[in-house]
């Protein structure tokens, strides 16, 4: 089993992707869904690798989550997942847990 990617980045904003990342659906039948997050494009500039393999110093990520302020991060340790290449984010990694 891999070791999970763990870093202390700074994340700089880029833009609002308008992709949804999560969705929130009334009734059993999830027919009446809409977007309850998107996913936000950021610079990473990492300080330091807390586990995993090493990456590069700087990179592109995504993050997605509800009540996501759109402005930067300074400071924060991320567990990441990569992203398959030529994804429409133009994203290296996701932000899959934040501390």
């Amino acid at each position: 089993m891999a070791e999970d990617l763990v870093v202390e980045a700074d994340l700089r904003f880029i833009k609002d992707t308008g992709e949804s990342s999560q969705s929130m659906c009334f009734e059993d039948e999830e027919t009446t869904c809409f977007s309850w997050a998107t996913f936000y494009l950021y610079s990473a500039r990492v300080k330091k690798t807390i586990s995993g393999p090493e990456v590069p110093r700087e990179f592109r990520v995504i993050f997605g989550r509800h009540a996501l302020a759109k402005k930067n991060i300074s400071d924060v340790v991320i567990k990441l997942e990569e992203l398959p290449e030529n994804n429409v984010f133009n994203a290296m990694y996701q932000v899959v847990e934040i501390e």
